[in-house]
């Protein structure tokens, strides 16, 4: 049951990480699972730019993110958790496709 708790908290950390803004709630969730206090200075950091989107946090800030929430769940993370960047990468036949006739970046 432990790996379903830490599979599930990962998902959610992941997901918020691919949203377009920070979700405290989702750490809070994670930790929860985890049964992880995730008090201290890196929660209060990430607890300040709750709801606050990405492309609005100095890049510095945005690429702390996941070392941060390392820190709160004290914790190695391990699954699609290191690419926070603001990019988003599709891979389907389509876009290679409409990638490699020109009308597409």
């Amino acid at each position: 049951m432990q790996d379903l708790k830490e599979l599930a908290a990962m998902t959610a950390l992941n997901h918020t990480l691919k949203s377009s803004y920070f979700d405290v709630c989702a750490l809070d969730k994670a930790a929860k699972l985890l049964d992880v206090n995730p008090k201290g200075e890196a929660y209060d950091t990430l607890h300040a730019i709750h709801c606050v989107h990405y492309d609005k946090m100095p890049p510095q800030l945005r690429e702390a993110i996941p070392d941060l929430i390392k820190q709160c769940l004290g914790r190695e993370i391990t699954y699609q958790f290191t690419h926070l960047k603001q990019e988003v990468i599709e891979v389907t036949p389509a876009s290679r496709i409409m990638k490699a006739i020109g009308l597409a970046k």
